[in-house]
Order: C-alpha cells, then structure tokens, then sequence
C-alpha cells in the first residue's frame, strides 16, 4: 500500500467513520437526555447528607432518614404529580426541619440540620423494580452539620421510600410513572429491554464526562 493511497482514502474514510460514529452517540446522548430530563419532571427525590463519614455520623445520617419518613412520609401521600409534591415540600420545609432537628438531639448530635428544595445532580440508581438514570432532579436536601460525609437519597414521590431501607416500587407506582411517561422512557426506568437501555445509558453517561453540553 503506497502512502499517495493511504493518505488519499484510508485516512479520510477512518476520518469518516469515526464522525458518524460520534454523531450517532451524540445524537443517541441528546435522546437519552432529554428522555431523563422527561423523567425528572416527574420525580421528586430525597437527599441526606451526613455530617462526616464517621460511623457514628453515618448512622445518624439513617436515624433521620427513619425519623423523616416515618414522621413526614405523608406529606406527599395524596400529590398527583411531582410538581405538588414539591411545592408541598417546600411549604412543609419548617416541619422538615424541626422534624431532622429532633432526631439529631435525641440522638446527642449538636449540630444543626438545614432543608432545601433544589436541583441536585444523582448517579444512575436502583430502587427495586425502577431504574432512573443519572442526570438533575429537584430534591429535598437535608444537610446535616458539616454535610461532608456521603450521602443517602431514595425517591419521595412517586413513593419509593417506604421505611427505612425497604426501598421498591409497588404496583401502584408503577402505574403511576406509566401513565406519565413515554413508552421509551417508561421502558427506561423499569428496564424494559434491559440489555439496550443499559447500552444507552452508559453511553450517555460516558458521553456527559467529555462533553459538559451533556451534563
């Protein structure tokens, strides 16, 4: 193979295919986004972060985890939608509060507890039966002292935090999210075509790291 020809047509057509084939993931990237941000709409997530990654704080990061659910879990028992459930949470942010504020003094923790209702990004997670991929959602972000320590969240509507770590997707939340969602993005978050979803969510997300327009 002479170098006239392998300049003139095996550059170029490696050239090209490498453009189709990123053309193809940036265009699959932009379904797979726009499909979550789809998704997100109908989410609200719970977020706790814990003071500092100390055993003890970390357990007392699922003492007020226990605590919130049990005792504001119904809050957002009768939403019909997300949107609701948040407006709900943010009317509701003082009882959230004082609610975290009470467990940490049972529990001897000195430190404060803050509520938030913001965006916060989240990894791809699994919460028995429903998969929903990493990108933005609105949550209700419990800050603990210093929040320097790792985190816990689970899904506050639909309801998926039950109690404590018994987080799934009964049968009525699954209507739920499939009478709000596209068949696609119904078929995103319980894994329908588990195999192809997955493919397209780690391009997706292998995409996000490179290029920021996907974040």
């Amino acid at each position: 193979m002479n170098k006239t020809f392998f300049f003139r047509y095996i550059i170029p057509g490696l050239f090209c295919l490498f453009s189709i084939a990123l053309i193809a993931g940036i265009l699959l990237c932009s379904s797979v986004l726009q499909n979550q941000k789809e998704i997100a709409s109908h989410v609200l997530r719970l977020h706790i972060i814990a003071n500092s990654d100390q055993a003890q704080d970390q357990r007392i990061k699922l003492q007020v985890r226990d605590r919130i659910l049990s005792d504001c879990g119904f809050l957002f028992q009768n939403c019909t939608n997300a949107q609701e459930a948040a407006k709900r949470a943010k009317t509701y942010a003082p009882l959230l509060q004082r609610t975290a504020q009470a467990e940490l003094k049972k529990q001897g923790f000195l430190g404060r507890a803050s509520v938030t209702i913001e965006p916060c990004r989240f990894p791809t997670r699994d919460y028995g039966g429903v998969r929903l991929p990493a990108g933005t959602y609105t949550a209700v972000n419990i800050r603990i002292g210093a929040a320097a320590g790792h985190n816990w969240w689970c899904v506050m509507y639909p309801p998926l935090c039950l109690t404590g770590d018994a987080v799934k997707a009964d049968d009525e939340t699954l209507q739920d999210l499939r009478q709000e969602l596209s068949a696609e993005e119904y078929a995103m978050v319980t894994q329908t075509g588990e195999i192809r979803i997955q493919m397209k969510l780690k391009i997706a997300e292998i995409l996000s790291q490179y290029f920021p327009i996907f974040k």
